[in-house]
């Protein structure tokens, strides 16, 4: 008898958990994903979207035409930046050969990172006019 109420905690105490971590993952999300199953990244994502469209409201970009300037703009400054960091990146080599491997590779994190926010600025904007200005991506 001892054995068998034992038995029926364990199941009991499993059933609870299974009940409080479905809730867990049901509160916010009725769907569980694989790759973020507590919603972090989801969370985290929303809260810098809702910056990002605080930020073009400020800026008073309210329409597609002003999105799509936003977003030349945008593109017109990371390529920018791409080519400043590369010609000072050529000019270090040529000036210091011995360094070339360490340049090298804080090049390729830094374009690396620079690409990284480009396309999340990407995926943003389209969103955001997707959304706001009732707009089809591009």
């Amino acid at each position: 008898m001892f054995a068998h109420e034992q038995a029926e905690t364990v199941q009991l105490s499993v059933s609870r958990h299974r009940l409080r971590s479905s809730e867990a993952h049901t509160a916010d999300n009725p769907t569980m994903k694989i790759n973020d199953p507590f919603g972090r990244v989801s969370r985290r994502n929303q809260q810098q979207y809702d910056t990002f469209r605080q930020q073009l409201r400020e800026m008073g970009v309210d329409n597609a035409d002003q999105c799509r300037t936003f977003t030349r703009n945008a593109t017109l400054s990371f390529v920018k930046i791409a080519t400043v960091i590369l010609a000072a990146s050529l000019i270090t080599i040529v000036a210091l050969p011995k360094l070339t491997a360490p340049i090298a590779v804080i090049d390729v994190l830094v374009l690396l990172w620079l690409a990284g926010s480009y396309v999340q600025l990407r995926v943003q904007m389209n969103r955001y006019r997707r959304e706001e200005c009732n707009e089809a991506s591009r």
